[in-house]
């Protein structure tokens, strides 16, 4: 059995793409993606901050760093490598953060889950979705059409489509 070497990681962020060609580990505030096949360095960046979460798009195309702390999140192309995305989330910070499966709008909810801000690659328009109960349990239907996630109401839990 061959072993590579080690590779330093924080936080334990460490994702290979969906496609299953590229491997992307965070080093306090380094991204590093690798080829799979060979573990060569294809991509170094560097965040603004220590990096507190990170996913790959659907299409592997993409890669975010979040960095709850500063509520911020950074997006990284692999086909343009010098093409980035700074979001911003402000004073009123930041949770979580995840892709839509179309891998071109980010999902971000705000602390005390006052709002989830969706973001938009390509148009780079904004949308809010407010109160939410909690980002991470919303799940897409089948047709990737919908977003289904409990919400308040009057202090009372309810579900929507969005």
């Amino acid at each position: 059995m061959n072993f590579s070497e080690v590779f330093k990681q924080t936080n334990q962020l460490c994702k290979v793409s969906p496609d299953g060609k590229y491997l992307a580990t965070c080093v306090q505030y380094r991204l590093v993606v690798r080829d799979m096949s060979t573990l060569q360095i294809l991509h170094l960046y560097s965040c603004l901050d220590q990096i507190s979460h990170m996913d790959w798009s659907s299409d592997s195309l993409f890669i975010l760093c979040a960095m709850y702390k500063r509520g911020m999140v950074q997006v990284w192309s692999l086909e343009q490598p010098d093409w980035h995305c700074k979001i911003d989330e402000g004073s009123i910070g930041l949770l979580s953060s995840r892709w839509s499966p179309d891998g071109r709008h980010i999902l971000n909810t705000t602390e005390f889950h006052l709002r989830i801000t969706v973001w938009s690659l390509c148009t780079k328009a904004v949308s809010y979705m407010k109160y939410p109960k909690v980002c991470q349990k919303g799940e897409y239907d089948n047709n990737i059409d919908f977003l289904v996630f409990p919400w308040l109401v009057g202090g009372r839990g309810c579900s929507r489509s969005t």
